[in-house]
């Protein structure tokens, strides 16, 4: 708990940075602590029956799913790890239980953290290239530099967002009023609409416990759309940015139209597999998930997903008057939910958050409303990003949202 969110930022950085297979480390690490931990407190563990139950009727649905889904077996294997790894992670955490004293501790350093990458993304946007180069971010692709988006120490604008929003989200275990206000400045300055939103439901989740200490909540919230107005209003790369990204969804969310953003795309075609597959889902790794996207799945040119990697689809970004360099921006692989909906069905989709309401619904008997904002902000990130399937973020919300939930603590 103490190093979980500075080494979810250092791997994410040098995974983008320099090309290092450092996501699948922090994955590995994170699980096999988690479940370490729980096997040391398996008779804590035992004790959440209702949580264990679920989690084992997903996990059944997983394996119906890809059993009938007619996919090799490689693929089934791969394309079941995100939904077999949030489940273990989120049940495994709730043995943790630490004492309140390390939840703060832990907590001061997530914060911490965010606040940092306030401070490395405010001089990022005034300083420019320079900046972005003593901080060691990449600069010549996809050139966030030059859209007005920072990108903190993770050399990404959306994992900047989801770290400022999650040291938000924790902001009621310490009493950092200036921290988390950097935090906010590192949500505004990243650029990511989700992030900020994201940051809004934090504050809300305020109004279900109107404590002292959860009005951090609402401060961080206020402070992240306070940033993005202001670097909105002062940096044009990033108003013109913003724009551009507005414009290529909003074209092309209306019938008849050749799709060039695969968010669009997914958006379109995920309902029509889901149709098509409404129970179990088409399987895991058959559509929406990377492990899809790599072995080529047959699924995707029957549904009409483009081809991010093939010329033609440069092509129809060019002809569309789209002159962007092809980033996540254009060619996000995977949207959370959808990708839940389409892989495992309504079955799917309703045992994960069927899980998680169970967890949320202990964390608030906890008087705890700090899980509540860290699942507001999976949540939401799931809309637009793998979110609810990126084992590294779930890794760090797990963590803190099972063992705050398990504990007896008084927030």
């Amino acid at each position: 708990m103490l190093g979980v969110v500075p080494a979810f930022i250092v791997s994410q950085w040098l995974a983008v940075r320099w090309g290092l297979p450092t996501r699948q480390w922090f994955n590995g690490l994170v699980m096999i602590g988690v479940l370490f931990v729980a096997g040391v407190r398996r008779g804590r563990l035992i004790s959440y029956r209702r949580e264990l139950a679920i989690a084992l009727a997903v996990v059944a649905g997983v394996v119906l799913s890809a059993g009938t889904s007619g996919a090799p077996i490689t693929v089934m294997l791969r394309g079941s790890i995100p939904y077999i790894g949030f489940i273990l992670l989120i049940v495994g955490s709730l043995a943790f239980s630490p004492p309140l004293h390390d939840l703060r501790q832990g907590a001061t350093i997530a914060v911490g953290s965010g606040a940092l990458m306030g401070i490395v993304s405010v001089a990022e946007l005034i300083g420019g290239k320079p900046v972005y180069r003593l901080f060691g971010q990449a600069i010549d692709y996809p050139d966030w530099w030059n859209r007005g988006r920072a990108t903190g120490l993770v050399a990404n604008p959306g994992r900047l967002g989801q770290v400022g929003a999650l040291a938000i989200a924790l902001a009621p275990l310490t009493n950092r009023v200036l921290w988390v206000v950097l935090a906010g400045a590192a949500v505004g300055a990243s650029g990511s609409r989700l992030a900020v939103l994201s940051a809004l439901a934090v504050g809300l989740t305020w109004l279900l416990r109107r404590r002292t200490d959860s009005r951090l909540l609402v401060i961080g919230a206020l402070a992240a759309v306070g940033a993005f107005l202001v670097v909105q209003l002062a940096v044009p790369a990033a108003r013109h940015d913003l724009a551009a990204r507005n414009d290529a969804i909003s074209s092309q969310i209306g019938d008849g139209e050749v799709v060039t953003d695969v968010r669009v795309a997914n958006l379109k075609s995920t309902f029509a597999v889901w149709t098509d597959y409404p129970i179990l889902g088409a399987g895991p790794g058959r559509f929406g998930s990377t492990t899809a996207w790599r072995t080529h799945s047959e699924l995707h040119e029957q549904y009409g997903l483009p081809d991010v990697r093939s010329p033609e689809f440069e092509a129809q970004l060019r002809a569309a008057g789209d002159l962007r360099p092809i980033d996540v921006g254009i060619a996000q692989l995977d949207v959370g939910w959808l990708q839940v909906l389409a892989e495992l069905g309504t079955i799917g989709l309703l045992g994960i958050a069927a899980l998680l309401a169970s967890v949320l619904v202990r964390s608030f008997r906890t008087r705890s409303v700090v899980p509540i904002a860290l699942v507001a902000v999976l949540a939401i990130v799931s809309l637009g990003s793998p979110g609810i399937v990126d084992l590294s973020l779930v890794g760090v919300v797990a963590i803190w949202v099972g063992s705050m939930s398990g504990a007896q603590i008084d927030n």
